[in-house]
């Protein structure tokens, strides 16, 4: 999904993290969810929040590994959200980066 705005690292968003296990080290997935328009961050947090349930429903019906649920929401700046950290010894995290705007939730749901 392209974004027409580029994603700031102070860009506030909603996401969700899972991990599929698959007989290595796994794979680690992550759900984002940002407004289309200009901004697309939200403004507080408590408009996210608004989202939480709604988003956690998108979810569970894209990704059957996924068990999200409102709680397990984290809200942040998108710049918190490590996609790669090399360790020395031990394997590296990884994660990879579902973007999702909150109009594709609004016509998901409706």
């Amino acid at each position: 999904m392209a974004i027409k705005n580029p994603i700031q690292p102070t860009t506030r968003v909603l996401t969700f993290e899972w991990y599929v296990p698959d007989n290595w080290y796994g794979k680690n997935y992550r759900a984002v969810l940002l407004k289309e328009d200009s901004p697309i961050h939200f403004e507080t947090i408590s408009e996210a929040k608004k989202y939480r349930s709604k988003f956690a429903k998108l979810i569970k019906s894209k990704f059957s590994e996924a068990k999200p649920t409102a709680k397990k929401m984290i809200i942040g700046n998108y710049a918190e959200f490590e996609t790669y950290k090399y360790y020395g010894s031990g394997p590296s995290y990884a994660c990879t980066n579902i973007h999702f705007t909150v109009e594709q939730l609004e016509e998901f749901l409706s």
